[in-house]
Formats: structure tokens, sequence, C-alpha cells
């Protein structure tokens, strides 16, 4: 049961260790192989009863926990007397991706010292047992081993603990007059995140996920296999999009309150930025989809009493963090902020734009095709951001990019809701012309391969030489 809600549940809330003394793993190991006498305890299902025991065997789940994890096996399992493979399977899957295993844990063990941290085995090449079978418990040792964890480097405050920064691969997804573009592009970035065996953070719209789950639910079901972190966005017509928030102005605090929440409850209408109330929509809605709320919220209208009241909203419905500024503004002695109970994103610096030469900042990904492109290289930009930090802490890193920008300069949705370009856009009024003219210009097939080079360079240096992590996996470091 640990394993099943530390899997689910893996910051809600936090847990520090778990130790886990010789649980049985899968549905072999816990029926002894359909033993009737343990059949009759499970209400009669079987080891062929495969969709039963899907969410309810450890060895699965135990790969979602994020804390450290101490598997306790004595010689003689307690029920399965010499057979001990259980233990193996169940310390490889908690293991981390980046020492071999399966898993997300900081940090593994089987028993005591004498078998390293961080370890895969096989039945030919078998961790140390203890000797013997359980007894009584080791209460000194159990002591010993939680203070051991304790002064492991899994469980920081800040990146302080770790040379290393921490940098979050954040993937703003929204380009639903794309669709097969978009999904393609999703697709290829789980292949990359896995190749290099890191997580990205996924923010998604509830317009995209709707496009997703009825034409492309290949990707919502890639999304979820892979671990990804999913987190929330918003677009026009949404009201907390900057410029579309006038039918919330001038509500009393309480009616301001209801209608956030409907907005985050019924679907959107995209031509007229209704609600239609027979069917899901907004956060709501994506939590529905993928089993578990987003994590990061971005509601980008301007006015604070707007804001305030959806961030109290967006707390309540499940999220753990919030965009409170866009690329940088951590400060270097609190990196950790809390916002109407939300955690503001760190982030110290970003791989996303920057000018040189006292020349106006640009997305690197739009330079690529340009004469001054070796300027705009993502690995070399944060090599040197890194030599330059000379911060008292490790720092938090943005790399920030939009699914679209791999293969079009601008969006499908922002000629249907805006009039012009960039910062000199306005917002339409409605209802919105859903066939108006596509203002994006799509990159030629070189480009875009220069786009996916420089990503995939990038990611590959940030797995070999720093901390990539999740929001999810920052919100757990905050709370500790």
């Amino acid at each position: 049961m640990a394993a099943g809600a530390l899997g689910r549940y893996p910051n809600d809330p936090p847990v520090r260790y778990f130790i886990d003394i010789e649980g049985p793993t899968d549905r072999f190991y816990i029926t002894k192989n359909d033993d009737p006498g343990f059949g009759r305890i499970l209400g009669g299902h079987t080891t062929q009863d495969a969709d039963w025991w899907a969410e309810r065997e450890a060895v699965r789940t135990i790969q979602d926990i994020v804390c450290p994890y101490l598997r306790i096996q004595y010689e003689l399992d307690h029920v399965h007397g010499p057979n001990k493979g259980h233990a193996i399977d169940i310390i490889n899957a908690a293991t981390s991706t980046k020492h071999g295993g399966k898993g997300k844990s900081p940090w593994t063990r089987v028993n005591g010292p004498e078998n390293e941290p961080n370890c895969v085995y096989t039945k030919d090449k078998p961790p140390k047992w203890f000797a013997g079978r359980q007894g009584r418990g080791r209460a000194d040792d159990t002591l010993r081993w939680i203070r051991e964890m304790a002064e492991t480097q899994t469980n920081p405050q800040s990146p302080r603990s770790d040379e290393r920064g921490c940098i979050t691969f954040a993937v703003n997804t929204h380009d639903w007059p794309h669709l097969d573009e978009s999904a393609a592009t999703v697709l290829r970035l789980i292949g990359v995140f896995e190749k290099n065996k890191v997580r990205g953070d996924f923010y998604l719209t509830p317009q995209m996920v709707e496009h997703y789950e009825q034409k492309r639910p290949d990707v919502i079901q890639r999304l979820k296999q892979s671990g990804m972190c999913i987190s929330y966005h918003v677009r026009p017509p949404h009201p907390t999009y900057a410029g579309f928030d006038r039918r919330l102005r001038d509500l009393d605090e309480a009616t301001l309150a209801k209608a956030l929440r409907d907005y985050e409850t019924y679907r959107l209408d995209p031509a007229t930025g209704e609600l239609q109330r027979d069917k899901s929509g907004g956060y709501s809605y994506v939590s529905k989809v993928f089993g578990r709320a987003p994590v990061v919220v971005s509601p980008q209208c301007r006015d604070m009493r707007i804001r305030s009241a959806a961030l109290k909203l967006y707390a309540e419905l499940g999220a753990k963090m919030v965009v409170a500024y866009h690329e940088s503004g951590t400060k270097m002695e609190q990196p950790f902020e809390w916002v109407q109970g939300l955690l503001a994103r760190p982030s110290d610096f970003s791989i996303t734009r920057w000018g040189v030469g006292g020349r106006q900042e640009m997305f690197w990904w739009s330079m690529l095709d340009t004469p001054r492109a070796a300027d705009f290289d993502p690995t070399a930009r944060l090599k040197s951001q890194l030599a330059a930090w000379k911060g008292s802490r490790a720092p938090f890193i943005t790399a920030l990019i939009h699914e679209n920008d791999f293969s079009r300069s601008g969006t499908g949705w922002s000629g249907i809701y805006l009039d012009g370009e960039g910062r000199n856009s306005r917002p339409k009024q409605p209802p919105f012309d859903l066939n108006a003219p596509d203002p994006s210009r799509p990159r030629s097939a070189e480009a875009r391969e220069r786009i996916w080079r420089a990503y995939e360079a990038m990611v590959a240096y940030a797995a070999a030489n720093l901390r990539v992590v999740t929001s999810e996996e920052i919100v757990v470091m905050a709370r500790r």
C-alpha cells in the first residue's frame, strides 16, 4: 500500500523516507503463485486477472516514488523462504534510471552499508542479505539508516548541497490549429528526454488536450506512460490571459470566485468565449484526462485582484507551483518563495533568449538560420552562463520553448484572437473567426533540423553535467 500511495501521490504530502521490510512486490509473490489460501483473501483474483492487478503491484507503482527507499531483506524471506527475487525486482524498479534502474528515487539501497546505494542487481549477482530469518526489530540499525539517509544529498533545501545547477526543460504546448505538427513534436521531445533519462515539463492548454484526446490520443498516452511532468497553461479566449479578462473585471469577490471556478470546470467555446456547461473544460478537465492535478499554473492577467482569486482557486484544485516571473527573478538568499500557497517557479536565468553586443534579445531558435547563428547556440550559452555564475548556491535554470517553435515561426491561434503581432498585438472581440488567416510561417526542413540538433545537444549536456529536475521535484525540494 505504501508503494502505491507514494507512487500515485509522490508529493502530496511529501514523504522523507520509505523503509520496506520484505514487502511482496507483484501478483505472483502476493498470491504465492495462486495459492488457494491467498486467493480467498484477495476475493478470488488470480494472477490471470492482469487488469485488476495492474494498479496493485508495488513493483509498478514504486517506479514513481521520489523519496529515498531502503529495502530490508533476510536470507530466508518470512513468506517465500530462500526465494528473494522480489527484493531484486523492487530495488531495480525504484532505483533511478540514472543508475540503471527503472525509477525516480534519488537514493536506494538494500539493507545496510554492506551494499552500495543506487545499485541494481540480478539473481546471479544479488546484494548481501541479512543472515537468517527476520526476527525482532533492529531499532538501533533503523535509526542509523534513517540518519544516513538524512545526511545524503538527496533531500536538499536548495541546490546548495549539490554544486551542479538545477535545470528544467519547460515546453509550452498550445498550437492546436497545427495539431499533427504539435503531436509529432511532443512525441519526439518525449523520445529526446527518455534517451537522456530525464523528464520534461509539458505545459498544456485545455484546448490542446481536447484536440489530442479527440484526434491524437496517442500523445496523451505517451505523456502518461513516460511520466513527464504535466502543467497547465492558458491561451485566448481564457479570461486569465492578458487582455481577455473583461468578463471578470467588474465582478464582486464572491461572483469572481464562482466565475473563475466555472471557467476551470466547463468547456470554453473557442468561437464565442462563452462557457459550455454540458462539457468539461479548464484545469479540471486536464486533471481528469491525465489522472493527476497539473503541477504549475500560469495565469497571465495583469489585474492583480483577478490573478489573486485565480491562484487561490488553483491551489484548491491541486496546483503546487505558479509562474510568478517568466525567465528570471529568483532571490539568491531565498530561492523558494510561496505565493498564496503556491511555490513561485524558481529561475535564476533562462536559456531561451538573449542579446549579443547590446542588441535586442532574440529567441535562440529563430537565429540558427542567420549569419549570427554561432552566437545563439543554446549549449554554448548554457556553458557560458554557468561559468559566469558567482552565486552562493547553485543556480536554478529554465530552458523554455514552445512546441511550435521547432516547426514554424508563430502560432495558428494568434490570428484568430489577436490583431497584429508581438508586443503590438491587441485582443480581438468575440465572436472569433476560427478560419482567420494563419499568420504563422513554416520553417524549412533544414531549419527545423538545426533547431532539433541544438535542442538535443543541450538536453544531452544538461543530463551529463547538471541536475535535470521537473517542477514536481522542485516542489519536493522546497518542502523539505
